[in-house]
């Protein structure tokens, strides 16, 4: 084979894989999307089963809700901060938005601790906020209108937090939250 034939041929085959690899990869990242997406239904309903394990009542309330959000902390520990991920339903469409939770160390109580939380919006306008906007808790303030050995409380007008222990099916002591920040994902929307 002259050296001439063999250059065409390298440059052929690089052509087709300059081709080919670019289109695999834009395949590959949008399963992998679908995949990550999947495993966020999966994850909120099982919140939502852990919820309603520990407190009925929640139930009809998420129905009645114009929307509600299910986060967990449980998978990512990293130094300089804890994050979660979750994603927010609007109760009348079933349509859902991917969201990122992230805070720093010191936030939601002392040390690490793992729960699921899941805000029930009772107006649409606010869910909308927190589903185009995100929010934050104050760095130094708590969950507010929480009542102690409750696990539940009114954290801003019509918004209630529930903080469920993945370990068991109870709700958490006592509300915190210091810190936190919650905001669309970008990636997954």
């Amino acid at each position: 084979m002259t050296r001439s034939r063999l250059w065409t041929q390298v440059l052929l085959a690089g052509s087709l894989l300059a081709v080919a690899v670019p289109g695999f990869a834009a395949e590959n990242a949008t399963s992998n999307v679908a995949e990550k997406r999947d495993a966020l239904r999966t994850q909120s309903s099982h919140e939502l089963d852990a919820l309603y394990a520990a407190d009925p009542s929640a139930k009809a309330k998420v129905s009645a809700a114009a929307g509600y959000a299910t986060f967990s902390n449980a998978s990512k520990v990293l130094t300089g901060g804890i994050f979660g991920n979750g994603m927010a339903v609007e109760t009348a469409t079933k349509h859902a938005t991917y969201m990122k939770m992230s805070h720093a160390p010191s936030s939601w109580g002392k040390g690490h601790k793992t729960y699921n939380v899941v805000f029930v919006f009772d107006k649409a306008d606010t869910y909308n906020e927190f589903v185009t906007k995100g929010w934050t808790f104050s760095p130094d303030g708590k969950a507010g209108g929480a009542e102690e050995g409750k696990g539940v409380g009114e954290v801003a007008p019509g918004v209630w937090m529930y903080e469920v222990d993945v370990k068991g099916k109870t709700l958490a002591p006592k509300l915190s939250g210091q810190g936190v920040k919650f905001y669309p994902d970008d990636s997954l929307n």
